[in-house]
């Protein structure tokens, strides 16, 4: 359970758990509602910086999209494949099974752009996302 910045988990020995768990949710909720009217506010008078979506599916420093090792596997991953789904579903799934997390192999490596995600073959989790999001927009799967 989050609590503004500090997680509390307590433990199974804990006899005290619902009571402080109780306290903390209710004073959670009503820091919570205290600002939500100031939050609807905001997100309510938000405008988008642009209308066209393609705007937002360029290549950016982390979503390397252009580079080329990143544009070979996704077409060498889609090209015999007919709908988008069947693409999105290979990709995900590539990613998923070829790609290993950095914590299960206890790699030191760290990896964040995509291009580096596919060059060392591991990633945390945001960075495979960063590959499979490339990999993606690579396909025009938005």
């Amino acid at each position: 359970m989050m609590v503004g910045m500090v997680r509390y988990r307590p433990s199974i020995g804990d006899a005290d758990h619902g009571a402080r768990r109780n306290a903390i949710t209710t004073s959670a909720m009503r820091r919570f509602s205290c600002h939500y009217a100031d939050a609807i506010t905001i997100f309510t008078s938000m405008k988008p910086e642009s209308g066209d979506l393609s705007d937002f599916l360029q290549p950016t420093p982390v979503i390397d999209s252009d580079a080329p090792a990143i544009r070979n596997k996704a077409l060498e991953l889609t090209t015999s494949l007919k709908n988008e789904v069947d693409q999105a579903r290979a990709l995900f799934e590539w990613v998923r099974d070829t790609i290993p997390h950095s914590w299960d192999i206890q790699s030191r490596k760290v990896t964040c752009k995509a291009s580096e995600v596919l060059g060392e073959g591991t990633g945390i989790c945001f960075a495979k996302s960063h590959l499979l999001a490339a990999l993606l927009r690579c396909a025009g799967i938005i």
